[in-house]
């Protein structure tokens, strides 16, 4: 009962090369272009002051694929 080898490469595969991490910091226009792969992700902006504002989001193929958090 332990992993084979074809589990440790697509495991390494989904959860390191396919997997989209990035930050960064909004443009003048508060614009921040990312390139991510399709599917579900988890948008975490944190504000000045500390504020943290969290949003899950669906990239598709096909589609513009632009979202915009509006915080107050």
């Amino acid at each position: 009962m332990s992993p084979k080898p074809v589990f440790e490469r697509m495991h390494n595969l989904i959860k390191g090369e396919w997997w989209t991490r990035s930050e960064g910091r909004t443009n003048a226009e508060g614009e921040w272009p990312v390139r991510a792969f399709y599917g579900v992700h988890r948008i975490e902006v944190e504000l000045p002051g500390g504020r943290t504002v969290k949003r899950e989001v669906t990239w598709k193929k096909d589609a513009p694929n632009r979202v915009e958090m509006v915080v107050a």
